[in-house]
């Protein structure tokens, strides 16, 4: 009996905890130094609005260098274990050198992946009729301080035509920035920036608020 019980204690041990967060949610807790596995399918189930920190395992490069396009497939894939038709909405750069790779081990920059879910989306506005319980549908996967992390948001449907693909891009940020500094964009040393999925036929483009320069197709020609 003795034995028994001392196997429980060391099995309740050794699982990652789910805790109750400070009034924004659920937050997934793991001991320093561990990891949570890169699966997000309990993402907004059992109050679980947050789950972090998320396993860097698959980041493309690594973190001290981090570059979100080439990171896309690592970052879809693990929106994919939350919902199997999840769609990139944005992506969101703040802090980010002039050639495009952020170093997201320290505050002072950080990527953010914006997805959402046309099926989950349905089912929140069907929910909405019968029931005050929500359904979570989209969430934003964020890097900074070395720490990656899922919170659930809701989600507005991008009023896009016909189906929603993934995003086929031809020019990386660095060259954004470059392009946008022949339109008046004055030198920085870190620049915000957004890559947005556009209304009606859901390509991409990047936008930057600073000086008010103009928005760019996902090929880096001014719209």
């Amino acid at each position: 009996m003795l034995t028994a019980i001392l196997v429980c204690v060391l099995a309740l041990v050794g699982l990652v905890r789910w805790t109750q967060g400070d009034g924004t949610g659920a937050r997934a807790a793991a001991a320093e130094g561990d990891y949570l596995p890169a699966n997000l399918e309990l993402l907004g189930e059992e109050k679980h609005t947050t789950i972090e920190p998320i396993d860097p395992t698959g980041v493309v490069g690594g973190l001290k260098a981090f570059d979100a396009i080439k990171n896309i497939p690592w970052a879809m894939k693990l929106a994919r274990s939350w919902s199997p038709d999840a769609q990139l909405n944005k992506i969101d750069w703040r802090g980010m050198p002039p050639d495009g790779a952020c170093d997201l081990t320290d505050e002072a920059s950080r990527v953010e992946y914006n997805f959402g879910s046309r099926a989950r989306d349905a089912a929140a506005r069907e929910m909405a009729k019968v029931s005050a319980k929500i359904v979570w549908a989209a969430f934003t996967l964020s890097i900074q301080r070395s720490k990656i992390s899922a919170t659930v948001g809701t989600y507005t449907d991008m009023e896009v035509s016909g189906p929603v693909h993934d995003p086929v891009l031809e020019c990386q940020p660095g060259r954004a920035v470059e392009v946008w500094r022949t339109m008046g964009l004055p030198f920085h040393r870190k620049y915000n920036l957004e890559l947005n999925r556009r209304r009606g036929d859901g390509s991409f483009s990047f936008e930057c608020n600073d000086w008010g320069v103009k928005e760019l197709s996902s090929a880096c020609v001014p719209l």
